[in-house]
């Protein structure tokens, strides 16, 4: 009766775990398909977690697993919205005829860009500090 409990607490740990990860990496397949591909990615990934997570031995190892994948995810959050940024900044200046709007569009989009990446800086760090502080094996 107890294997039964601690093999669905396992399972739903394993769930919960790996679609915290596969909805951190979909926002990064966001940014940087310019969200083409966020539904694949994030289905693949999920996928992939969920079969590496069955692989572990212990629920202590799975728990390490996720949360350092997370947090490795939320460190790397504002390297992909500086991608963004200036792929969006360039396909909106490449798409201006006159000058003045390419000074417009580049101009919006560095202000735009800046909020984005100081905003992706701000969550990804202090996600990635709680995370990495979740993950931690006990010695």
């Amino acid at each position: 009766m107890t294997t039964e409990k601690s093999n669905k607490t396992s399972w739903i740990r394993i769930m919960l775990g790996s679609l915290l990860v596969a909805i951190l990496a979909s926002i990064h397949f966001n940014f940087l398909s310019q969200g083409q591909y966020v539904g694949t990615g994030f289905l693949i990934v999920l996928a992939l977690t969920i079969f590496l997570s069955k692989k572990k031995e212990s629920k202590e190892i799975v728990k390490h697993f996720q949360y350092k994948t997370a947090s490795i995810l939320s460190f790397l959050l504002p390297i992909s919205a500086i991608i963004y940024s200036f792929v969006f900044t360039g396909l909106a200046v490449q798409g201006e005829a006159s000058d003045a709007a390419q000074a417009g569009a580049a101009i919006g989009g560095a202000i735009g860009g800046g909020i984005v990446i100081f905003l992706s800086f701000i969550v990804g760090l202090s996600l990635g500090i709680v995370f990495y502080l979740m993950g931690k094996t006990k010695k």
